[in-house]
C-alpha cells in the first residue's frame, strides 16, 4: 500500500536528484569574472556634472557618454564622443572648453 510518506520520500528524492545532475562544471568561467580585464566599470549617458566649491558652481561638465575605468590599476575615465567643459569665474562669466 502507497503511504503519504513513501509519495513525499519519493518526491523529495526525485528533486534531490535532479539537483545534483543539474549543476555544471563552470569552474573556469567563474573564475574569469573575478579577473580584471579591459572593460570599464561603469558606462555613463548623458552626462552632467556640476562641481562645486563652499557652495558655489565652478564648472560644469557636460559629455553624451562617460566610459568609468577606475577599477584598473591606473585609474581614468573616457569620454568617446567628446566633451564640453565651461568654467565659471566668481562673477559667473562662463569660459569654454570643447574637446
Amino acid at each position: 500500500m502507497i503511504t503519504y510518506q513513501k509519495i513525499i520520500a519519493g518526491i523529495v528524492t526525485a528533486i534531490t536528484v535532479t539537483m545534483l545532475f543539474s549543476c555544471e562544471g563552470n569552474l573556469n568561467r567563474v573564475r574569469a569574472l573575478d579577473m580584471p580585464d579591459e572593460n570599464p566599470q561603469a558606462i555613463g549617458m548623458g552626462l552632467n556634472l556640476k562641481y562645486t566649491d563652499s557652495g558655489r558652481v565652478v564648472a560644469t561638465l557636460k559629455s553624451p557618454k562617460m566610459l568609468d575605468f577606475t577599477n584598473m590599476e591606473f585609474p581614468y575615465r573616457e569620454f568617446p564622443e567628446g566633451i564640453q567643459v565651461e568654467f565659471f569665474d566668481e562673477d559667473l562669466k562662463k569660459k569654454y572648453c570643447y574637446s
